[in-house]
């Protein structure tokens, strides 16, 4: 029987690493909304990625297969028009590193559902949006994207976020991404973004709240790092990456409680800021 994996993760700030060596194997994460789509209806979504190295050749694949009329495409990302209805069904989707780049990085378990076709095709009530927890640093080049699945993918739509963001923060109305440098510290808020159809489509969804604070550099309090459930199986090779938020030119040292770690389960780096177990 398998088991779910529980992790204690601490975090301690430690002095600069080194670059990531370009010949190292790929890691990161990627995450993706769970997906309800209708019969008929075209379907786009956008998982969140941080693979690294930027430069690593990657080939995508996903497990089970999707429902017809639905495939994932190159870049990761899940697009398509259903033809029939099918239940709701965990998916992984796995990203494996070609050429020098090996290894290979899992998303989360998300489900996918195709519902019968809407009385209103043009609604977008079966949209989804979903924004990660965020820390920047004063004076440093922020970008916040989204993970989302729009149905129908040809609705247009305009995005909104309450309330303001913090000085030197922009909000992309057109795509729902947050860039700029901040210029002050802002401690932790609460923002919610809301898609609204516009033109011929009709409805609006929003995000669950997430938050965003800025900080000075060095400062890696309001940092948080999560791990998606996991399941392995007995003798298949399992690598694992944490979600995290921590200031991009911050170090940290990670360690785990080693008897949390089933038989045959090793932690790879405790210096990096990517993460693995082997």
């Amino acid at each position: 029987m398998i088991k779910p994996l529980v992790l204690l993760v601490v975090l301690i700030a430690a002095s600069c690493s080194p670059p990531l060596d370009e010949s190292e194997a790929i890691s990161g994460t990627m995450f993706y909304v769970n997906i309800v789509g209708s019969v008929r209806s075209g379907l786009f979504v956008v998982p969140r990625r941080n693979i690294y190295p930027a430069s690593a050749a990657v080939e995508y694949t996903i497990f089970p297969s999707l429902p017809d009329g639905v495939s994932l495409h190159d870049t990761g990302e899940i697009r398509g028009t259903p033809t029939e209805e099918s239940r709701s069904r965990p998916y992984v989707v796995k990203a494996s590193g070609i050429d020098t780049h090996k290894d290979i990085v899992y998303s989360n378990v998300f489900f996918l559902t195709i519902d019968s076709s809407s009385s209103n095709p043009t609604n977008i009530k079966n949209s989804s949006i979903w924004y990660e927890n965020t820390v920047g640093i004063v004076g440093t080049s922020l970008t916040v994207g989204s993970s989302k699945s729009v149905v129908p993918s040809i609705a247009t739509v305009r995005y909104s976020i309450i309330p303001p963001l913090p000085r030197g923060l922009m909000f992309d109305r057109n795509t729902g991404k947050i860039t700029g440098i901040p210029t002050e510290e802002s401690a932790s808020t609460d923002y919610v973004v809301t898609i609204t159809a516009a033109g011929s489509y009709t409805g609006s969804i929003s995000s669950d709240s997430f938050t965003i604070t800025i900080v000075n550099s060095g400062d890696i309090s309001g940092s948080i790092i999560r791990y998606t459930d996991i399941s392995g199986g007995v003798g298949i090779r399992l690598s694992v990456s944490p979600i995290s938020n921590i200031p991009s030119d911050a170090t940290v040292k990670y360690s785990i409680d080693p008897l949390l770690l089933p038989e045959g389960l090793l932690f790879a780096s405790a210096t990096e800021s990517s993460l693995e177990l082997r």
